[in-house]
């Protein structure tokens, strides 16, 4: 699970589309800012708990290597930190994406096409 997760989020970052910034405004720009932020920081708190509280775990059958003392303090901290940033997140999403349909359905622009990968959006002239 956290592998997929790991993974799913470095994918979108790495896929993302230059052209989806282009006539966005301040909000847009800070929610999407926000989001990476998210998606950067939510493994790294992640793994770093793990690493801090000696759990043995690993990575496509890589072990990964743990902390020589143990801080349960430490750990539980960057756990609290973890699950409020990600439960954060849901609220983040769902903000992004009523936005993204409140463009589509009540503005009736072309917001939403633009946000989905693969797609060419023609700006009207």
């Amino acid at each position: 699970m956290r592998r997929t997760a790991i993974i799913s989020k470095w994918f979108v970052i790495a896929l993302r589309r230059e052209n989806h910034r282009e006539g966005n405004g301040a909000a847009c720009t800070a929610v999407n800012g926000v989001l990476y932020l998210m998606f950067i920081s939510l493994p790294l708190l992640g793994v770093l708990s793990l690493y801090v509280g000696q759990v043995h775990w690993s990575f496509f059958s890589l072990n990964m290597p743990v902390s020589s003392t143990r801080d349960p303090e430490l750990r539980r901290s960057l756990k609290n930190i973890h699950e409020f940033i990600a439960n954060s997140d849901y609220f983040i999403i769902g903000l992004h994406a009523a936005a993204a349909l409140f463009h589509h359905y009540v503005m009736r622009d072309n917001t939403l096409l633009r946000m989905l990968p693969c797609t060419k959006v023609h700006k009207p002239d």
